[in-house]
């Protein structure tokens, strides 16, 4: 075997083997999520397999594992995340490149639906602790320019039993090289590739997980399958240029140097669920909860099987006694023969025992005590808590026990979405027509250019916005919004405070801000804008001030930024008027951060470009 061929070989069951443990824990936290319970690993062929109860003894199966993983899951994808775009490099362009990456990242969000990749990889990292995103360049997919693609960043969510790391690494960051395994059918490589490769054996497609009805297809030989290897490693002074090498059946189908040397050598992104100190792999809550589970069915089949036997209890007879054996079947007439001295009679058990279902109760507990679901979880007011408020308070609380998943959820989504900007300011040789949100609340088409990425553009996505707002907070935040006047319709603020919705809010606000977008032109090319009564002054303001900080502004004529500064005195004159009457404005006006996102305010409040925050120095 060729030297790279066996080099890559060999790390990739250096990989497996480190990664032994963490396999067994995966495998059967998939199989009892599904509720395939009744199951064993079996370690020397590295898959789950059923367990074979006592002949006649009944298995029933409450899965108490998947409530915990929905509940969890619905919380951390009830809201889209709130992103925004950073780099180190100022310039005088900062605004603008950052709007522009904000509408693309919108984009790519929307049209390619990368909420449904990443919510996949969440759920794999709920159920085995950890999963894995890539971001690569795939130079067939895209819009297409006479006849041909024109290439496309894609995103696609990894099985942590897929990936093989360097062993020695405690972050993904510390990987010196991955191997991303993926089982394909020999016909994909062969299309992909123009290499025709040998099927491999079941047993090595079962270490990818391959299990049920796809395991039993291959060993049928319908789909002839095989393993194939992406090798990645980052660039040293023994490989300058990193690798990236494909291989399927020990056939070497692709070499050559990393691609993404500059801007992902490792093109992953990775999340777990509950850290392990010292350890890659994560853990997942379902690794303690199994245990419990499997008690818990064990002593319920107990439970099932002697309360049929209470129910329909067997007989005992003198031998020749009974014609038929019964068959205790409702109104059923037992024939016996009277000259057999004896007694015929049903067997007598006690009752079952109370304390064997109260250990079903506390089992019951000490599952939501080890997945940290109690009744607030659930939607279930607790006893003794009589007001809203009270309510809403407690549902904050419980959700604080999701931030540090929470996080780590929103921190690949940062990784993922930097590369894909940072591939495509370097793959992108062409513009690209994207459909943006104007500033009518219509789709507008916009031109992309790789040249608005800065180079060293990363994606920071804002702590907390995936997971859901209180109550609380959201009605606090539209008393503020009434505080500052940024929304002065009371009927409006009574309705949303109960039974509405913030959406509406913000189509106000886009009125407003829309409004003030226009007086900008106006006055950008000389007309003065006349200020109203009825006018938002707290929204025209920022959308002013906003324009002013931009170069436009800068290049506009002296006697041109004199309007805008006469036009925002005259809105500050009106407010301070509405002070002086009783109005509390606490500061209307003043601008702060506002961070843009697919789950954010679109153009934003009280500050930033277009819903998105300037580049941080």
């Amino acid at each position: 075997m060729p030297q790279l061929e066996e080099l890559i070989n060999r790390r990739y069951q250096a990989a497996k083997t480190a990664r032994r443990l963490v396999d067994k824990n995966i495998k059967l936290n998939i199989a009892f999520f599904q509720g395939d319970q009744w199951t064993t690993y079996d370690a020397t062929s590295g898959r789950v397999v059923p367990w074979m109860a006592a002949k006649g003894k009944p298995r029933a199966t409450t899965n108490l594992i998947m409530p915990v993983v929905r509940i969890e899951y619905a919380k951390l994808t009830r809201n889209d995340p709130s992103f925004k775009v950073t780099s180190t490099t100022a310039d005088l362009d900062d605004v603008s490149k950052a709007k522009a990456c904000k509408q693309f990242l919108d984009y790519k969000w929307e049209t390619d639906r990368y909420a449904n990749t990443f919510k996949r990889a969440l759920l794999w990292a709920l159920v085995s602790g950890t999963s894995f995103v890539k971001v690569y360049f795939d130079p067939g997919a895209g819009p297409t320019l006479n006849g041909e693609a024109l290439g496309d960043v894609v995103l696609d969510y990894c099985s942590p039993l897929e990936m093989f790391v360097d062993p020695f690494a405690r972050t993904l960051d510390e990987a010196s090289w991955v191997i991303h395994a993926r089982v394909r059918s020999t016909e994909y490589v062969a299309a992909k590739y123009g290499v025709k490769v040998p099927p491999e054996q079941v047993e090595s497609l079962a270490v990818i997980g391959l299990t049920g009805e796809s395991q039993r297809m291959t060993t049928e030989g319908t789909i002839p399958a095989t393993i194939v290897k992406e090798y990645w490693e980052r660039p040293s002074p023994l490989v300058p240029q990193g690798r990236y090498v494909v291989m399927a059946s020990n056939k070497l189908l692709y070499e050559g140097p990393n691609p993404y040397i500059d801007i992902a050598p490792i093109p992953f992104a990775m999340m777990v669920h509950i850290p392990v100190p010292g350890r890659l792999f994560g853990e997942s809550v379902i690794t303690s909860l199994r245990q419990v589970n499997t008690i818990y069915n064990k002593l319920k089949s107990d439970i099932i099987e002697n309360t049929s036997k209470l129910s329909n209890p067997p007989m005992f007879a003198p031998v020749g006694a009974l014609l038929k054996p019964p068959e205790f079947s409702p109104g059923e007439v037992i024939y016996f023969n009277p000259t057999v001295p004896g007694k015929i009679d049903q067997a007598k058990f006690d009752p079952y025992p109370p304390q064997v279902v109260n250990t079903l109760m506390r089992l019951l507990q000490e599952r939501d005590d080890i997945s940290g679901i109690n009744d607030v979880s659930r939607g279930i007011v607790p006893r003794g808590i009589r007001s809203g408020e009270g309510l809403s308070y407690l549902l904050e609380q419980d959700e604080t026990r999701l931030a540090v998943t929470a996080r780590n959820y929103e921190a690949m989504i940062g990784d993922a979405m930097g590369m894909v900007l940072r591939m495509a300011r370097e793959f992108y040789d062409i513009p690209r027509v994207i459909r943006i949100l104007g500033t009518n609340n219509q789709r507008e088409v916009a031109l992309f250019k790789a040249e608005d990425i800065p180079p060293d553009a990363d994606v920071r996505v804002e702590a907390g916005s995936t997971l859901p707002k209180s109550m609380v907070q959201q009605q606090q935040f539209l008393l503020d919004l009434w505080d500052r006047r940024i929304i002065n319709d009371p009927r409006l603020v009574l309705r949303l405070t109960q039974y509405g919705s913030t959406e509406e809010v913000f189509n106000e606000i886009e009125l407003d801000s829309s409004q003030a977008l226009r007086e900008n032109d106006r006055m950008a090319a000389g007309v003065y804008a006349e200020v109203e009564d009825f006018h938002n002054h707290a929204v025209h303001i920022a959308e002013h001030n906003r324009f002013r900080k931009t170069v436009d502004f800068e290049r506009l004529a002296p006697e041109r930024r004199e309007l805008f500064k006469q036009h925002v005195d005259k809105h500050k004159q009106f407010l301070a008027e509405a002070q002086q009457g009783g109005g509390a404005l606490n500061g209307a006006g003043q601008e702060g951060q506002a961070s843009g996102g697919p789950g954010g305010p679109g153009g934003g409040i009280l500050g930033g470009a277009g819903g998105l925050a300037g580049f941080a120095a």
